[in-house]
């Protein structure tokens, strides 16, 4: 572990520059000519918005390039000013996420006497001519009024290069990839399951302000992912109050009737809907803004299976989001963010692979998942156009199931194979608690034609898992089997990270990147002790983009690299929790005994 992180801190020591693993935001680059066609030095560059808290500006280098690093993402106002050169302003500006807006070349104008500036207001292309990457960014602006479920990942279907799955836990394939592949950032912060290394946190749309889809040749600082990077931003404060509500309703009325179904299984009525709102704003202008959203939901179903009065399925989801960003001074923001979405679900998972069922209890279960994550980042403008910024991220969730009631939580469940029917208690409970801690340091750097970046990062994945089985399947008239298992344990997964890269703007058209990143991952048992390391996850990354035309809305592109899936807790915490755990296969004949039985498989 240690050999690794010295080669590449020696790397940050020698190389300045870096942004954020999953950056929260976009970036606007351009350059700057005299009448002459000549380049032009100490151009003024500002970006201004009612959504921008700290003032951003630099100055064009001798070959007359400039770069507005880490701008949150918005609509902007971007003015260049000379003396003796009469302003240039563009109007609409529109940075995305993780992107970089290119303004082209623009020719200043002597000023001879007072003149009014010259105010752009052509759309700039939205090409990111820096990155070999397949992007693909959606703003809220074109998902708001689509057809989608309420979940920002169905979202991510809409991309061009993503695929819904009809595999369950599937979700959706990128790129070739499968849905576990693929890592999910909100707010720059991992949100990803650390336990099957699906997406965990159910986040509504409406607190979305832009997703982006990312999948190919992404950069070194982008990884734990060997299909797509998905990267969401919520909503911020502002200077100016505002917010929204909403509310979604649908029922059985609004539906056909479904033209297959399972023998003895019918869905007489359901409803679903949800209410929400969010509100934003200033709590000091200038200084400290605030973003909070609010969105609870509900589900009801009611099922009938071989004639047994069950309960109704429900399902309660309260979702929410804050934000606070706060400019303490005119280098310097934090940025502190809490998420949530916590659900309980009465279900009927196994009702409707029964042909009947003896009594409630031996199907009923409830639910208990969803958690929460707390992110602060602070950020910090060094000079001209360098950026440090330290991150720290914690994520909790739950994934309890059990039987609603006494006798359903104590009784085995009887599982006849003759006849299909299923009796007594529920037969499973399942304690699961995922813990994610999350460090980070990036810096940032644009040098000339150099753009560059560094950064390290940790993360600890704890699993506390305990569960406990007692099933009883009648295989014929004389053949009996009780399975039992219990187990009980805590693993880690520990991973460590440094990455270094670089994006040449080699001419006038064409950009060259290269970078190399390392993963550590150590997987820790629940006696503390290291079961298992991969210290070899050495990732090459080299690709290159060649404008093609003038304007900017064409490119030819080409990447290489090497990508590892960082993984999941599932086996880890099957294998390595420890021997706190017990199990058995028994075989009665003619039936089940009171006591212990002599004959165990």
């Amino acid at each position: 572990m240690v050999r690794p992180i010295v080669a590449l801190v020696a790397i940050l020591l020698t190389w300045t520059g870096s942004a954020s693993a999953q950056d929260a935001n976009g970036h606007i680059e351009g350059r700057v000519l005299t009448p002459e066609a000549g380049p032009t030095a100490a151009v003024r560059v500002a970006a201004s918005s009612p959504s921008l808290q700290l003032h951003q500006e630099v100055e064009t280098d001798a070959r007359g390039y400039f770069r507005l690093s880490a701008v949150p993402v918005g609509t902007y106002q971007v003015r260049l000013a000379l003396l003796g050169y009469r302003p240039v302003v563009f109007e609409g500006v529109t940075v995305r996420l993780g992107r970089t807006t290119s303004l082209g070349e623009t020719r200043l104008e002597l000023q001879a006497l007072e003149l009014g500036e010259i105010v752009v207001n052509a759309e700039r292309p939205l090409l990111d001519l820096s990155s070999a990457a397949t992007v693909t960014n959606i703003p809220s602006e074109q998902f708001n009024n689509l057809p989608t479920a309420r979940d920002f990942r169905s979202i991510v279907s809409l991309a061009p290069q993503a695929n819904l799955s009809l595999l369950p836990g599937d979700e959706v394939n990128i790129a070739g990839g499968t849905g576990p592949e693929n890592a999910y950032y909100v707010d720059g912060v991992n949100i990803t399951d650390p336990r099957r290394g699906a997406t965990s946190s159910n986040l509504p749309y409406n607190f979305v302000r832009e997703l982006q889809v990312k999948a190919g040749g992404y950069e070194a600082e982008f990884g734990r992912a060997s299909g797509g990077i998905i990267d969401v931003i919520t909503y911020s404060g502002s200077n100016r109050f505002g917010g929204q509500a909403f509310g979604f309703f649908t029922d059985n009325g609004l539906t056909s009737e479904p033209r297959f179904a399972v023998a003895g299984t019918r869905e007489s009525q359901f409803s679903e809907y949800d209410v929400g709102g969010s509100l934003g704003g200033p709590i000091v202008r200038d200084r400290l803004w605030f973003f909070a959203a609010y969105n609870p939901s509900f589900r009801r179903q009611r099922v009938e299976v071989g004639g047994v009065d069950l309960p109704d399925d429900r399902l309660v989801q309260h979702l929410f989001a804050t934000k606070l960003t706060w400019a303490p001074e005119s280098r310097t923001d934090i940025v502190v963010t809490i998420q949530g979405d916590p659900s309980r679900h009465r279900e009927f998972p196994d009702a409707l692979q029964a042909e009947s069922v003896a009594n409630p209890e031996a199907v009923t279960r409830v639910t208990h998942q969803g958690g929460a994550v707390l992110s602060a980042r602070a950020r910090r403008q060094l000079g001209n156009a360098t950026h440090l910024e330290l991150g720290l991220a914690r994520l909790t969730r739950n994934d309890n199931l059990e039987a609603e009631t006494e006798f359903g939580r104590t009784e085995p469940r009887f599982e006849d194979m003759m006849t299909g029917m299923l009796s007594g208690g529920n037969g499973i409970s399942d304690r699961e608690h995922t813990d994610r801690l999350a460090l980070r340091a990036t810096v940032s750097a644009a040098l000339g034609r150099h753009s560059m970046k560094v950064g390290v990062e940790y993360e600890d994945n704890q699993l506390d898992q305990d569960f406990n089985v007692s099933r009883i399947f009648r295989l014929n008239d004389t053949s009996y089997t009780w399975v039992r298992f219990s187990g009980r344990g805590s693993p880690h997964n520990r991973v460590w990270t440094a990455y270094a890269q670089d994006s040449w703007r080699l001419g006038e058209r064409i950009t060259f990147n290269a970078g190399m990143r390392w993963d550590g991952a150590y997987l820790i048992g629940t006696d503390g002790k290291v079961a298992q390391r991969f210290t070899d996850q050495w990732q090459p990354r080299a690709g290159f983009t060649y404008q093609v035309d003038q304007t900017g809305t064409q490119k030819i592109f080409g990447s290489y690299g090497r990508f590892y899936e960082q993984l999941p807790m599932l086996m880890p915490g099957f294998y390595y929790r420890g021997g706190a755990g017990a199990g058995s296969i028994v075989a009665y004949d003619p039936t089940p005994p009171q006591g212990p039985s002599p004959a165990r498989i």
